[in-house]
């Protein structure tokens, strides 16, 4: 092979990769509870119902995120249909185009293709950005918002005249006004505080502060109108959503989401495979804050440690921080090449190589252990599947070890992509997801006048599918507890006793209840003492619960 045979077909290798890992397992795989279908089911029913300005979910207010996701979501569902497809294809395109936005920021640096084109690469092809990209929930879309927010800031710092600079700072405002109808204040607080330490560093704090204003009106244009809707149709949305979702979620300790302050450390190591072997020593050469790098360090630095230092945590939190971390690698990747120095593209290629083998490892593991277990007795076709995936990982770390070949590495994932949705065992699926078990009982499901389910998110799953918002809750009321706290919805949700007097109150007849937590046995232990005995049948986690 030549040596630059890879290289002159790097653009449609990336093509190659972005179909085969993005679109095509788009409609394949099923959708996961609780958030991607949270997410489908609440813009489905803003669509069905035309209210635009307050979000419900199973016809129960829903006050956690603005509305943004929502719009480019039921508009999605209204274009392409309600199919798996139409759910994520807003998530992939965001995260697309936080990939155009990653090489625009590395050539408008640098001017340097192969330096950008590498980012671009590093970014699509980690771990963490294909897993979370591909999948419905709002971080790839406030991801993409935030990110051309910070390019055009730094467009603003490049700007030679006060017109592009004007320009630059009205794209400022509106992306942040885009973010914060998408996820809230995070994705105007977090750029604001990388803007005023990169202006303070570079001594330009009186120019930014200047044209800070610009930013601040084209903001207010683009966010204020939806402001003023959901206040005046939802006096309380923003009480709500800005000390519950924000204050407290950041001080509260204890909570659900309460992590350790090094949560995040692993994340990021295993996020950013297949390119761990360039980790270390990007961070380290970006702790130096030469020229160049100075803007993409204090964006990754100061994103990872206001998530660091809040107490609710989860995964999908770092996705903005692997957008500067791959401009970072990708110029690491360039201060190689200038030193001819091969040995950390080595390192990488065991890395990779040793993790495809060790996904394999623990695969025949469970297959031949009694006490870790992952598959059952039937399902040796999904770890076979597994196993393939894992082993092409393997074949492209080796592949890898030689120069001609070394851009392979960002179809180490490839074979994982493509086999995740068929190789997931039968007890995941049936809870995390359901579409299976649902559509198995849909007939016995669609015509029961009440249905009940004691977890939020096999509620939303059952309306989802079922395509109606009368489902109700028992026992727990989860995320949607504020929601019911509202007089005009008390009959969503039953307490044990209340269930009981339902049943009786339909003459045993016309109800199903769909129970997942095993520790609501008390609900299938009074149950059973009733006068006439239900049908009750399991799949997987799943209890399905037949009054006819």
């Amino acid at each position: 092979m030549r040596v630059d045979f890879v290289e002159r077909y790097e653009w449609f290798l990336l093509f190659i990769f972005i179909f085969l890992t993005y679109l095509i397992p788009l409609e394949t795989r099923l959708l996961w509870q609780p958030d991607e279908i949270r997410y489908a089911e609440i813009s489905r029913e803003m669509l069905a119902s035309g209210n635009w300005s307050v979000p419900y979910m199973l016809d129960i207010r829903y006050f956690e995120k603005p509305v943004l996701g929502y719009w480019l979501n039921s508009i999605a569902q209204w274009l392409f249909g309600g199919g798996n497809f139409s759910v994520r294809i807003v998530v992939v395109t965001s995260t697309l185009l936080t990939g155009l936005f990653v090489y625009r920021a590395a050539m408008l640096v640098w001017h340097n293709r192969t330096l950008a084109f590498n980012a671009l690469v590093v970014f699509l092809s980690s771990f963490l950005v294909l897993a979370i990209g591909t999948y419905n929930i709002l971080d790839p879309i406030v991801t993409m918002f935030v990110t051309a927010t910070m390019y055009y800031f730094l467009s603003g710092l490049h700007a030679t005249n006060r017109k592009s600079r004007i320009k630059a700072y009205i794209l400022v405002g509106i992306f942040c006004g885009l973010g914060f109808l998408t996820k809230g204040f995070i994705a105007v607080v977090l750029p604001a505080l990388v803007f005023f330490v990169t202006a303070i560093s570079l001594s330009r704090f009186k120019e930014v502060l200047c044209y800070t204003p610009i930013a601040l009106i084209s903001m207010v244009i683009i966010a204020g109108p939806w402001v003023i809707s959901v206040a005046l149709q939802a006096p309380d949305y923003w009480h709500y959503f800005f000390w519950v979702e924000h204050v407290q979620r950041f001080v509260e300790k204890g909570s659900a989401r309460s992590q350790p302050m090094w949560f995040y450390l692993p994340i990021v190591i295993l996020g950013i495979l297949p390119w761990l072997g360039f980790l270390f020593g990007a961070i380290k050469s970006a702790i130096f804050l030469k020229k160049g790098t100075l803007y993409f360090s204090f964006w990754l630095f100061l994103f990872f440690a206001f998530f660091s230092a809040s107490s609710g945590k989860l995964l999908t939190y770092m996705l903005p921080c692997f957008v500067p971390l791959s401009i970072l690698i990708a110029h690491y990747m360039e201060e190689l090449k200038n030193k001819q120095n091969e040995k950390i593209h080595n390192i990488n290629a065991i890395i990779n190589t040793v993790f495809g083998l060790v996904g394999v490892s623990i695969i025949v593991y469970s297959l031949l252990s009694t006490r870790f277990m992952l598959y059952e007795t039937n399902e040796q076709y999904k770890a076979l599947l597994g196993i393939v995936g894992f082993l092409f990982w393997s074949v492209i770390g080796i592949a890898s070890f030689f120069k001609p070949t070394r851009l392979l590495t960002l179809f180490c994932s490839i074979g994982l992509s493509l086999a995740i949705g068929y190789a997931i065992p039968h007890k995941v699926e049936s809870k995390s997801t359901p579409e299976k078990a649902i559509n198995h009982y849909y007939s016995e499901l669609a015509d029961k006048p009440y249905i009940l389910t004691d977890e939020v998110g096999i509620g939303t799953s059952l309306a989802w599918r079922l395509k109606r918002t009368d489902i109700r809750l028992t026992e727990t009321k989860g995320e949607l507890a504020y929601g019911l706290a509202y007089p005009d919805v008390q009959n969503k949700y039953y307490d044990l006793k209340q269930l009981v007097n339902l049943i009786e109150e339909n003459n045993y007849q016309g109800l199903a209840i769909v129970l997942v937590r095993p520790e609501r046995k008390e609900i299938l232990s009074v149950i059973s003492q009733l006068k006439v005995k239900p049908i009750v049948e399991k799949q997987g986690d799943l209890t399905f619960v037949f009054f006819n």
